[in-house]
């Protein structure tokens, strides 16, 4: 078997994101949080869910491997600590602020 796992980003907000493979729910993440689950070897698409958006990839697993993958959501608060409406449409015009790396193609923190 392989594995594929899910490590949220400590930003956003405090809302789970849903995590399917292969459209069955695996499990939920929160800020800082990781969820694994073990596949068959091939190809697979991971989705994060949260009510009103959703990002998917699509991952190859060789046999015995483990894929991380990391996401993250947008930030919406400004400098003051405020909500940004700015922030606000610039995410949900990009995936409702959603996104999926591999762990090693992710960007900087």
């Amino acid at each position: 078997m392989a594995t594929i796992s899910m490590t949220r980003s400590r930003t956003g907000g405090l809302m789970g994101l849903r995590i399917l493979i292969d459209g069955e729910k695996v499990g939920r993440v929160t800020p800082g949080s990781t969820v694994s689950h073990e596949v068959a070897h091939g190809q697979h698409e991971v989705q994060v869910r949260r009510l009103w958006a959703h990002v998917e990839v699509e991952v190859e697993v060789a046999e015995e491997e483990e894929v991380r993958l990391l996401c993250s959501e947008v930030d919406a608060t400004g400098r003051s600590g405020e909500v940004s409406p700015l922030k606000v449409m610039t995410a949900l015009a990009n995936n409702g602020g959603l996104s999926i790396w591999r762990e090693e193609d992710a960007p900087p923190a």
